[in-house]
């Protein structure tokens, strides 16, 4: 089947109407081959995010002084400014590729301060980049070298709801350039666009990737016999993860056969039974097992022709046991 009819295929599983196709980010780089969507909002707004998520992450941060340092000084709470957070990756294993943008509300003007403070306190701290985009457009990008590693991370806020991060100048620079000529995305990707496209805009996650990034898994020690071969069938992975007065995962999985999806079936089938038999006799007292556990118990495979699909769920009750009360 070709890759176009065979990515349609997996738009149909995933049950998108064409109300509800999601826009293509306009930042997305060319090179996208792992997309990442997170809705922290819309996380958080959920029952399961007031009850169980915004405590714990509260706490987090109080805990990680400098953290709060740093999101105190740009006037920052990612639980009031962070809307939405998306990943794009390419397939290279470089360190300086790929972009992340957040959106929310941010302050062009707290941001400069903190990196005129950082510039001050050391050469190495902070540097300025003031690059042309264009048509005599200049924006401003700020690099920050991550202790202890060989390697920056650089910022722009484009506006003031949006912000850009990168180990990569580049994608940062290209993605100012990009937004400010309007122009919807085009990804070397073809199908992985469109399957990013016909993503479901209500769920909390959303992710799109190949069935190549999977590649890594098979060699692990717990992976089940023929994991290797389930794996080099997989064409791509779309779905996503729904939270309500539940957590919800959905995910469809696209092969390049039809005897591919049976074995991967198979994989997934078998695989879930020998981790619920072995859970079941660790988890009664580990709160964090008895998650896993009851997350795998409610596994369910299906499949149909080139198609499998994979469902999973976390009850209220399984999350109030882990977390007790959040707020």
């Amino acid at each position: 089947m070709p890759a176009a009819r065979l990515f349609s295929a997996l738009a149909v599983c995933l049950v998108v109407t064409a109300a509800a196709r999601a826009e293509i980010d306009p930042h997305l780089p060319a090179d996208t081959q792992t997309y990442l969507s997170v809705n922290v909002r819309l996380a958080l707004d959920s029952e399961v995010g007031k009850e169980q998520l915004i405590g714990p992450a509260r706490d987090f941060i109080k805990q990680t002084e400098p953290l709060k340092v740093a999101l105190d000084e740009l006037g920052l709470d990612p639980f009031k400014h962070i809307d939405r957070i998306v990943i794009a990756s390419p397939s290279s294993n470089e360190t300086d590729r790929g972009l992340i943008v957040a959106y929310g509300t941010f302050d062009a003007d707290k941001f400069k301060a903190r990196a005129d403070k950082l510039s001050k306190a050391g050469k190495e701290s902070m540097k300025l980049h003031d690059v042309p985009l264009g048509g005599g457009a200049r924006h401003p990008v700020y690099e920050m070298p991550l202790p202890g590693k060989e390697l920056s991370v650089f910022i722009a806020v484009k506006d003031a709801k949006t912000l850009l991060i990168s180990p990569g100048k580049d994608y940062v620079v290209d993605a100012l350039k990009q937004a400010r000529a309007k122009k919807k995305p085009a990804l070397k990707n073809k199908e992985l666009q469109e399957l990013i496209e016909r993503l479901d805009p209500k769920q909390a996650v959303s992710l799109a990737l190949p069935g190549k990034a999977l590649a890594g898994l098979a060699g692990l020690d717990s992976a089940p016999p023929g994991t290797g071969d389930a794996l080099e069938g997989i064409e791509a992975v779309g779905g996503g993860i729904t939270v309500g007065k539940e957590v919800r995962l959905d995910l469809a999985i696209s092969t390049k056969a039809e005897e591919n999806a049976k074995n991967l079936r198979g994989v997934l089938e078998k695989g879930s039974k020998l981790a619920v038999g072995a859970l079941a006799l660790l988890a009664e007292d580990r709160k964090e097992l008895n998650l896993l556990y009851d997350v795998l118990k409610s596994v369910k495979v299906i499949g149909k022709g080139k198609v499998v699909g994979v469902s999973a769920r976390l009850t209220a009750d399984t999350l109030q046991d882990l977390f007790g009360k959040g707020g």
